[in-house]
């Protein structure tokens, strides 16, 4: 009888929640093994994506001068120890301009009279650079006027005078860049790289009758600026030295616990783990109950 009563109760037993058991413990198992596997991968993806390209930029000036500038702006290379020179760029460069004119009829009648100033600078970057920019234009000092006969004082002023205010301007050059490696070579290593500065300053006098007394002052100044796009050098990593411990001295080491990926793995882990205990467990029953 009591293998009846045994027979009988197994027979009414459903036979798939231990097969169900199981598999939820295997699903759970394979879960965290698969986030684990893919937080590997994702940090050996951005490990290896993630370059480091560094910029450091430097700007040097000529001081303002009374022109003509005839000069040379010196910039300091590129250091290889700092890594691999990329690119060079020159982002800005620049020429400033300071004015001032005031004229003074001299003649014993009116005149009419009209003054235009012309500017050029020239910026002359290393010749592997590229060609000489030259940046040009004009300003009217004093458009066309009449200025009344000679007051008999030379000092610039009354009637007989005209003056233009004070003027202070910049102008601007298109920006530059390259990554040729006969360029970056050049730019590399000790001492500097000379961008030469020049202006040329020129006057249109228009009317007067050859009577006018001028008084001009100009001064200018130029700037340049450079980059470098550099990758820095890879440090290597070096391993600490593996410690050998006597086998008297070994403590077992606690269970390798998974990365943390915004959830604790232990749990998941543990549930798996009793899953499958319980699910085999009870499918072992359940064949011997079946087997007697």
């Amino acid at each position: 009888m009591p293998q009846r009563l045994n027979s009988g109760l197994y027979s009414r037993a459903p036979k798939r929640p231990p097969i169900l058991v199981l598999v939820i413990g295997f699903y759970l198992l394979a879960f965290v093994g698969l986030g684990w596997a893919a937080t590997n991968a994702s940090a050996q993806t951005l490990s290896d994506e993630v370059v480091a390209h560094e910029s450091s930029c430097a700007t040097v000036s000529a001081p303002l001068q009374p022109t003509e500038i005839d000069t040379d702006l010196l910039v300091q290379k590129f250091d290889p120890r700092q890594g691999t020179l990329l690119e060079v760029t020159v982002p800005t460069r620049t020429i400033h301009l300071d004015t001032h004119a005031a004229f003074e009829n001299t003649a014993q009648t009116p005149v009419v009279f009209a003054e235009t100033m012309n500017y050029q600078a020239i910026f002359t970057p290393p010749s592997s650079l590229g060609a000489p920019k030259i940046i040009s234009g004009s300003v009217a000092r004093v458009p066309s006027q009449t200025i009344s006969a000679f007051d008999g004082t030379m000092d610039f002023s009354g009637n007989s005078s005209v003056s233009q205010a004070p003027v202070a301007w910049d102008v601007a050059g298109g920006a530059m860049a390259s990554s040729d490696p006969s360029i970056l070579t050049e730019f590399s290593g000790s001492g500097s790289v000379a961008f030469r500065v020049t202006t040329a300053i020129g006057e249109t006098f228009t009317g007067g009758g050859g009577n006018v007394q001028a008084s001009i002052t100009t001064a200018a100044s130029g700037s340049v600026e450079v980059c470098y796009r550099f990758a820095p050098p890879i440090v290597p990593v070096v391993e600490p030295p593996v410690e050998i411990i006597p086998a008297a001295e070994v403590v077992s080491a606690a269970a390798p616990s998974l990365p943390r990926t915004g959830a604790a793995a232990g749990p998941l882990v543990t549930a798996g783990l009793a899953a499958v205990a319980i699910g085999g467990g009870m499918l072992l029953v359940g064949r011997r109950f079946k087997a007697s």
